[in-house]
């Protein structure tokens, strides 16, 4: 792994970067090529497509959609001096959603990058916990789990192609590396076996599962959760009724969708949400269903699942669905 992402440095500042994000207003503008505008933070810019980070989602268009980017000149806020010289205990062990999306398109190998439907798990330590999905490099997925601004895990893992890629395991490892606040707990991850292992440090359980796991679907995972954290995350069923919509088949125009429950195909921007037009900027157009995983138990095999809505949060201690601004 080359410094850009595993040194100490960068994990201090990714807290740093949470707490810019929390206590800053910075907006973008992007303007179609229709003249509609969308406010929201630039992530990443591609010879292709354009990705933004709009109130707990994000969407990406195509470049030939976006006539120009204004990039907004008000300075972020600094940190408190209290935070800076705040004991690893006062930081978060896991990162805000967007403080994630940040570094995780900040890396060279997340081309392509877009927000999938994310399928509610029905089973395991994981059940009935929200989340939201990102796909880059076509064959790397990211996934946090719980509040988005107080998540109770994060997970990056490789699927397809990539299993076997000891560089692209190692962009795995150096990504979850960066992102942990606590700097023991990055030493830690990088020490694991990356066939398979586990250690827990002060509650946070951090994992390599290998892709022949039972809840692996098919993917080789590098993994930070606090379980009790995970306990406290679970949305209820009015909670899930409210911010889940049903997991629809794929567009019919769509390509035959890959093997083993974790889509994979060509290119991202053949299922990318790209409808500028469209009021409903956080929706879920019906050919991105296919990169959401298929529900792994029985009880819900037969209707296909739920899946999130691409924009949540939680208020007052319970989900709801999130609104953008647009005009």
């Amino acid at each position: 792994m080359k410094g850009a992402i595993v040194g100490k440095g960068i994990t201090c500042w990714a807290f740093l970067l949470s707490v810019v994000f929390a206590g800053a207003c910075i907006a973008d503008t992007v303007t179609m090529t229709s003249g509609r505008t969308v406010e929201g933070v630039v992530l990443r810019e591609d010879p292709s497509s354009v990705s933004v980070a709009l109130n707990y989602g994000t969407v990406t268009f195509p470049r030939a959609a976006v006539q120009k980017i204004e990039r907004s000149n008000k300075p972020a806020a600094a940190p408190a001096a209290k935070t800076v010289g705040a004991p690893a205990s006062a930081k978060p062990r896991v990162p805000s959603w967007l403080t994630a999306v940040k570094v995780l398109t900040a890396q060279p190998w997340a081309t392509e990058f877009h927000q999938i439907p994310a399928t509610v798990v029905d089973t395991g330590v994981m059940k009935n916990v929200p989340y939201q999905s990102f796909r880059c490099g076509v064959d790397y997925e990211v996934n946090v789990y719980g509040d988005p601004d107080a998540p109770a895990g994060i997970e990056i893992g490789v699927y397809h192609g990539l299993l076997k890629d000891k560089a692209a395991r190692e962009n795995c490892v150096g990504f979850i590396a960066a992102v942990l606040c606590d700097p023991t707990d990055a030493a830690m991850l990088k020490l694991l076996d990356r066939r398979q292992d586990l250690v827990v440090h002060k509650g946070l359980s951090i994992e390599i599962t290998p892709e022949t796991a039972e809840d692996a679907y098919g993917g080789w995972w590098v993994s930070a959760y606090d379980e009790e954290a995970l306990d406290k995350a679970r949305a209820s069923e009015k909670e899930l009724r409210d911010i889940t919509v049903e997991r629809a088949a794929p567009s019919p125009t769509a390509t035959a969708a890959p093997r083993a429950g974790a889509p994979s195909g060509p290119t991202v921007a053949s299922a990318r949400q790209t409808r500028p037009n469209d009021d409903d900027l956080l929706g879920w157009a019906p050919s991105d269903m296919r990169y959401s995983r298929a529900p792994k138990s029985s009880r819900s095999s037969g209707t296909g699942g739920r899946v999130f809505v691409r924009s949540y949060t939680r208020k007052d201690g319970t989900y709801v669905h999130s609104h953008t601004r647009r005009r």
